[in-house]
């Protein structure tokens, strides 16, 4: 007999299964919590500072909440200083009667302006010295065409070129103080993502369902992320997940979407609070690793670090990074090319100021520094003018007759003294400037402040006896380091060491025979190093010359070549284990003069005579080219290796050349301008061989080296194909 269920047993059926699936949706929805994650941590954030974009809603509320709670202090960074002070309120009542334990801040800032952003920048490093984070967390997702005050879409204008002109602006205090950057981007960069090169910046009708703009967005944060942390920067790239918030505010749902996504919002959805555990990670927690960073496509989610499906490719990544600062470069030329024509005393303040940047080298300076250069310069100019004056007067007063009123006498006597102190006042005038000016070039050139004992290492300086080789030894021996003076005179360097031991006692001075033009030297020399000091720490390759005359090293190459190459690349390659194992320092003394080189391969190690018109020593300038490429190789072969520029300095460097007296006379007031004393320029290589100087962004790969006692990028357009040349001739050269 077939079963005929009851009423009775179709009710209890009917109850069973509606319990079942909600009791299945439960269990779900607590899966999904459960995997979705929470910081757990509740560590004292006093005294740090984060700053976050769109903090006054959605996961910026609820980030700057939590934040707050653990007694940190939040810049909140809005559009609208209404909302945010409401939202400060909001946050008071949250957590209680009592006071918040952090503290706020609003701070006015509009993504989707340059000039907003500037001006938060500016006030920002003005009243907030030490930052802690960076919260790249605003953003919008809209469905009809909006536009920036720059006029870029703003998925494209706010979501990405917004945050990256907020960084550039602020980063020398980001990479200084390591700031951890955290920028929120979306796993929807995985799904119908790509970088429309062609339409960059423009409102474009994709036919999708999704938002493709938006995606797109979210896809340059995560190679923006990539090009920070390869730059240096500590950035953290996240996805909060589908959120609960007013995020899509721009939307305007019907009544059956309702009907239909509601499960899936009860499900899939998280709150603002759930949302922002993934920022509260990345801003708080140690999460990026060598292995896993936005680089190698690691990205937060549900508070874990996981792997990118999105296939990043480097060429994307470097061309959007220059697309976004073409954009900013043309936005601010638009915008200064509609200010109105200057007047005529702008144009002589723009005048001044390019004579005084371009001419006198003072660019780099504060606004203050300027102005005072400026200002003696001007007033002097105007003393002069009224001394010329003065003096004529003088001379008509002296020309007439005595009158015989009392009165003359005064008047006379007055003119002869107002002209006396117009012609004392000229000399002064011009020698208190040039005092001035000399001196703001020294404060330029920069000073190595750390005196910090160098006991126990041991530094090799080639050409130690003099000039910045001598003022080098000097400064490392009088921190108690250990100097080898590799010298080609021992007599020299004797002279040399007695002349130091004059000034100091410390530090160990020992002379070690070496002529550069010379192999079996140098092949003596590493020997001697290996035997008596394996375990050095730093490798300064300073020696160099220049001469007017054809001169040959003992393999028959032209001195430039041979010396100031050649010599210090068999040295480093003789040396390269010891380096490799005791991660020895390599510091190549190289020139600014490398800019104006060319690697002439048909005649290296050629003496070829310089050109008709040429003023400058071209197989010198072109030796110091080679040593840029050569310390560009060792950096790319894992050497720590720094390059540098010591100015031009006083030295008997240009011994070889015979000035004539009309030289003294004209380059005199040159020599006290821009002439530094060899103490001044071994401030360079001491910086470079005692400091932590190299980073990811900046490097000799990346064209930079030191000058003034900073990181500078060359003007040289190096390519890599002259670099691996000139390494494949080196060798060949040395037969090794």
């Amino acid at each position: 007999m077939p079963f005929i269920p009851s009423e009775v047993t179709l009710s209890m059926a009917g109850t069973g299964a509606a319990t079942g699936l909600l009791g299945s949706i439960v269990l779900l929805r607590l899966y999904k919590l459960r995997k979705w994650g929470w910081v757990k941590s509740s560590f004292s954030l006093q005294g740090k500072t984060f700053v976050i974009t769109g903090a006054n809603t959605g996961l910026g509320y609820e980030t700057t909440k939590a934040l707050v709670r653990r007694q940190a202090t939040v810049v909140m960074a809005c559009r609208n200083l209404t909302k945010a002070n409401e939202a400060i309120q909001k946050i008071h009542t949250e957590l209680g009667s009592g006071a918040v334990p952090g503290t706020l801040i609003p701070m006015e800032l509009d993504l989707a302006s340059f000039r907003s952003i500037r001006n938060f920048a500016h006030e920002l490093k003005r009243t907030v010295p030490e930052l802690y984070c960076l919260v790249n967390n605003a953003g919008l997702a809209v469905r009809t065409p909006e536009f920036t005050h720059e006029n870029y879409e703003v998925h494209f204008g706010v979501n990405h070129l917004g945050q990256f002109l907020l960084v550039d602006l602020l980063k020398k205090q980001l990479l200084e103080q390591r700031t951890r950057v955290v920028i929120v981007s979306s796993r929807m960069h995985e799904i119908e993502a790509e970088i429309d090169f062609e339409h960059l910046g423009r409102w474009v009708e994709y036919g999708s369902r999704l938002n493709r703009l938006y995606n797109n967005s979210k896809l340059m944060n995560f190679y923006y992320a990539r090009e920070l942390y390869k730059r240096g920067f500590n950035v953290h790239v996240l996805c909060p997940g589908l959120c609960h918030t007013d995020f899509f505010r721009h939307y305007e749902p019907q009544w059956y979407h309702y009907l239909v996504f509601s499960p899936i919002v009860w499900l899939m959805l998280r709150s603002g609070e759930q949302g922002a555990q993934n920022i509260i990670y990345a801003a708080t927690e140690s999460v990026t690793t060598p292995e896993r960073n936005p680089v190698t496509g690691y990205f937060i989610s549900n508070v874990k670090i996981r792997r990118s499906k999105f296939h990043f490719d480097e060429e994307t990544s470097v061309r959007l990074w220059d697309e976004s600062v073409r954009a900013i470069a043309q936005s601010e030329a638009k915008t200064n090319q509609a200010q109105a024509l200057p007047s005529i005393r702008d144009a002589q303040r723009s005048y001044t100021r390019y004579a005084l940047t371009h001419y006198l080298h003072v660019d780099g300076f504060p606004n203050t520094c300027g102005s005072v250069v400026a200002a003696v310069l001007v007033v002097n100019v105007i003393i002069f003018l009224y001394a010329v004056r003065g003096y004529e007067d003088a001379k008509e007063d002296d020309n007439r007759k005595p009158a015989a009123e009392s009165d003359g006498r005064v008047n006379e006597s007055k003119n002869n003294m107002s002209a006396s102190l117009l012609y004392l006042l000229v000399p002064v005038g011009v020698g208190a400037s040039l005092y001035v000016i000399r001196k703001l070039r020294e404060w330029k050139w920069g000073w190595v402040r750390s005196t910090a004992p160098l006991r126990g290492k041991v530094f090799i300086i080639t050409g130690a006896n003099t000039g910045l080789g001598f003022e080098t030894a000097y400064a490392l021996a009088a921190r108690q380091a250990t100097v080898i003076m590799a010298c080609r005179s021992m007599e020299r360097a004797g002279e040399a060491i007695r002349r130091i031991r004059t000034q100091t006692q410390e530090g160990e001075l020992v002379p070690i025979e070496l002529d550069l033009a010379s192999f079996a030297s140098i092949r003596d020399f590493s020997e001697a190093i290996k035997s008596r000091y394996p375990s050095f720490d730093c490798l300064i390759n300073n020696a160099g010359l220049a001469i007017q005359t054809p001169t040959f090293t003992k393999e028959n190459y032209e001195v430039h070549f041979g010396v100031n190459h050649l010599g210090h690349f068999l040295l480093v390659d003789l040396l390269k284990d010891n380096i490799r194992a005791n991660a020895a320092r390599i510091v190549i003394v190289s020139s600014k003069m490398h800019e104006r080189a060319k690697i002439d391969f048909d005649n290296l190690g050629k003496w070829v005579e310089r050109a008709r018109g040429e003023r400058t020593n071209s197989l010198y300038n072109n030796s110091k080219l080679m040593n840029f490429y050569h310390a560009r190789e060792l950096y790319k072969q894992g050497y720590n290796v720094h390059v540098l520029c010591p100015g031009l300095c006083h030295t008997d460097f240009f011994r070889s050349y015979n000035p004539k007296w009309y030289h003294y006379v004209l380059f005199s007031p040159i020599v006290l301008l821009f002439l530094r004393s060899a103490r001044q320029g071994a401030q360079n290589i001491i910086h470079c061989a005692t400091d932590n100087v190299n980073t990811e962004e900046k490097n000799p790969v990346t064209g930079y080296f030191v000058t003034n006692v900073e990181q500078t990028k060359s003007k040289m357009k190096f390519d890599e194909e002259t670099s691996e040349r000139l390494w494949r001739e080196s060798v060949k050269a040395l037969n090794v």
